[in-house]
């Protein structure tokens, strides 16, 4: 089994690593510590001071719900001297004018109710207070009522609720609470009902005050049966939060403790307590976000008094790196730079090092240096001795039965007659032959390879007559652009072949495009475009065409050249900087091929770009 080899670490990540694993491994112990130890204390203290308030805010309720429930005590010990609620007669003011005046002096001058009203068990009674007149009810379908009378004198305490019927000149509803008591007389029967009023604003007095805050903790009220009762004019979001609250706290089934809210997700702490008198729950509970905010901001200060250190502590193991570092990395940059057309031009001798060992690598490199330059001269000629034997292979891959068609229209021509055009032919076709067989020209301008393919296809058009079209439109600053001969010739054939492999009549566009990035000849015909099949072999054939094949001109056969072979010429000669396409177009589906070439960074025009050019020949018109 193979031991894996360990990668080597840099120089400079050792040293930081040594600077900075004690001090961070020190800070990080201790301010894990500290924050666990804080967390605990804050989270005990806080659960007592809400304890503290939770209390003090349910004395204050507390006492308002016993001064009501005193003052209808009051009322009914008097009813039971007076036996006002003898007959509902009694209760009508203006028969009993001694009665406002006592109700009245019950309450005290302290207003423990801000309404104190009677009823009689026919319904019929007065009320006293910021509202004093008779009024008279419906007992059978008075809840409150009912459950009055069913309690046979012990307190029963309401849920809040919102009226205007307080509210003088009609003036804005309020919400209230009231507490009611059945009366009795002095033989314990049950006489009436004695209700006595407390505005919500008044009697939560505390609880209000103790929410002015975002940070204050929030206290919620809760009846036997788990309904809301403070905070009483809270909206839709707030009730449901309590109800929430409430559901948490009876799962956890304790005084005091936390939960997660799972809506939100936010920690709580809270603490509970019930009422003595109102058998309502208080619940008072705080984010723990809130607690431990001075603790976060202590892990804030401390977390930057971490970074400040390491940042000392980098500057410090930097500085005494970089005196090692230094040379190492320029000796780098000098390789990462180092390519066969800078070989040989980057010196290191004039460059001095602070230590011997490094001296002598810089000596070694600059010696190896020497040796590639010189290695590199040789493999250059050789090279460009195979690249040229490459080209001239290709050259002379041309279909001949170009010629032999070409000879033939040449014949018929001069048997019809047509000495003009036949005559015509024979200097085409001369001028061809010329051009082909040059062999001291392997690179000519892109304008010699349009006049070559500009009497192809003249010889063409012959041949075919009426049946074949073409226009020729080369943006003349592409002119004096050098490419190797006969590489766009072969494409222009390629067309001519398959492009006419359908009914006539057939049509060969040539045409140029250039901007500031590179310029493009473009071959287009009229015919049924590549196969799918075939587009995918050639395109697979293309990608996985290698220029530096050495077996790549034992594998090339005559009459053989395609349009791998024409890729192959035009990258040997373009290399990073050639451009080859070939697909089918959106509209009519017809083949097209590209050949172009980028344009040097150096070397853009920044004339613009030109765009496609269609214009009809004029040997069209042949």
């Amino acid at each position: 089994m193979k031991t894996a080899v360990k990668k080597p670490q840099k120089l400079q990540q050792k040293l930081y690593l040594y600077f900075l694993i004690l001090p961070i491994s020190i800070l990080a112990f201790f301010a894990i510590f500290f924050y666990q130890y804080i967390d605990r204390i804050l989270i005990s203290r806080e659960k007592t001071a809400l304890a503290a308030v939770n209390e003090a805010m349910q004395q204050d309720v507390e006492d308002g719900i016993s001064r009501l429930d005193d003052t209808s005590a009051g009322i009914n010990y008097y009813n039971i001297k007076t036996n006002f609620f003898e007959d509902s007669s009694d209760l009508v003011l203006k028969n009993n004018e001694d009665l406002s005046g006592s109700i009245i002096a019950l309450n005290g001058t302290s207003m423990k109710a801000d309404q104190i009203n009677i009823y009689a068990l026919d319904g019929y009674g007065a009320e006293f207070g910021t509202i004093t007149k008779n009024i008279s009810i419906d007992p059978n379908y008075s809840v409150w009522f009912q459950q009055a009378i069913a309690a046979r004198g012990a307190k029963l305490v309401g849920r809040p609720y919102l009226t205007r019927r307080y509210s003088l000149s009609g003036g804005k509803a309020d919400w209230y609470v009231s507490v009611y008591r059945a009366a009795v007389n002095r033989n314990g029967r049950c006489v009436g009902v004695i209700e006595t009023v407390r505005r919500c604003r008044i009697l939560f007095q505390s609880l209000n005050a103790s929410e002015n805050k975002e940070a204050d903790p929030v206290t919620c009220v809760f009846d036997e049966d788990g309904n809301l009762i403070y905070p009483y004019d809270a909206g839709d979001d707030m009730a449901a939060d309590c109800r929430e609250f409430f559901k948490l706290y009876r799962e956890k089934k304790g005084d005091s403790g936390e939960f997660r809210m799972p809506s939100s997700g936010e920690k709580y702490t809270f603490t509970c307590s019930e009422g003595r008198d109102s058998g309502w729950t208080f619940l008072t509970v705080q984010k723990n976000s809130v607690i431990l905010k001075p603790l976060r901001l202590f892990s804030a200060t401390l977390l930057a008094m971490v970074g400040a250190a390491l940042v000392a502590t980098i500057l410090m193991s930097k500085r005494l790196a970089r005196s090692m570092i230094r040379p190492i990395k320029h000796l780098k940059h000098i390789v990462q730079r180092l390519n066969l057309s800078t070989l040989g031009k980057e010196k290191t001798a004039d460059y001095r090092t602070p230590y011997e060992e490094l001296d002598e690598l810089y000596a070694e490199f600059e010696k190896m240096n020497r040796s590639l330059q010189a290695s590199l001269k040789e493999l250059e000629a050789s090279r460009q001795l195979e690249t040229r034997a490459r080209a001239y292979a290709l050259q002379a891959q041309m279909n001949p039965h170009f010629y032999y068609n070409s000879l033939s229209c040449i014949s018929i021509l001069a048997e019809d007659g047509m000495t003009d055009e036949a005559v015509r032919m024979c200097r085409s076709l001369s001028d061809i032959m010329r051009y082909i067989t040059n062999g001291t020209e392997a690179i000519v301008p892109l304008r010699e390879e349009i006049e070559y393919i500009r009497k192809y296809m003249y010889c063409m058009k012959i041949r075919y007559q009426d049946s074949l079209d073409y226009s020729i439109d080369i943006d003349e600053k592409l002119y004096e652009e050098q490419i190797p001969k006969l590489i766009i010739q072969p494409v222009v054939e390629n067309a001519v072949k398959y492009g006419t492999d359908c009914l006539p009549p057939w049509k060969i566009t040539i045409r140029s495009r250039s901007d500031a990035d590179g310029w493009m000849i473009e071959v287009v015909d009229s015919g049924n475009g590549f196969p799918d099949d075939r587009l995918k072999e050639i395109r697979a054939k293309i990608a996985s065409a290698d220029i530096n094949d050495r077996t790549l001109l034992d594998n090339l056969k005559i009459g053989g050249l395609g349009l791998v072979n024409v890729y192959l010429r035009w990258t040997m000669y373009c290399r990073k900087g050639s451009l080859f396409e070939i697909g089918n177009t959106e509209e009519g589906h017809h083949a097209y091929v590209r050949i172009g070439r980028k344009t040097d960074p150096g070397e853009k025009d920044t004339d613009g770009a030109d765009g496609l050019k269609t214009e009809q020949s004029a040997e069209n018109g042949l």
